[in-house]
């Protein structure tokens, strides 16, 4: 694989360029936005806004935080995204059920 801007060879598994730092391949696979259910602090807001842009969870926690206490918006912000982003489905495991054989009992 190359680097279509700058033309510099890359590993087969690479997903960014080393030398100029931009995005190999195509498309990027991003997941939903949804609030997490695992991880979270307080309403899984960042923790899901870190998953969907693939990024570091602290990132984001200190760009809110910051946010929060310079401007006030960052408050407001969580409470609304808290509200309108949805959260994550919960995961069901299928176990399987052996049927129990139904005989006459053993003596």
């Amino acid at each position: 694989m190359y680097c279509n801007f700058c033309g510099r060879t890359m590993a087969d598994d690479c997903l960014y360029c080393s030398a100029c730092g931009r995005q190999l391949g195509a498309k990027v696979v991003r997941r939903p936005l949804e609030r997490a259910r695992e991880g979270r602090k307080i309403g899984g807001v960042c923790m899901g806004l870190a998953r969907h842009l693939d990024v570091d969870v602290t990132l984001i926690r200190l760009l809110t935080l910051v946010g929060a206490l310079f401007t006030g918006i960052g408050f407001i912000a969580y409470l609304i995204a808290w509200i309108v982003i949805p959260e994550e489905p919960i995961m069901v495991q299928q176990t399987q059920v052996v049927p129990s054989q139904s005989g006459p009992p053993m003596t």
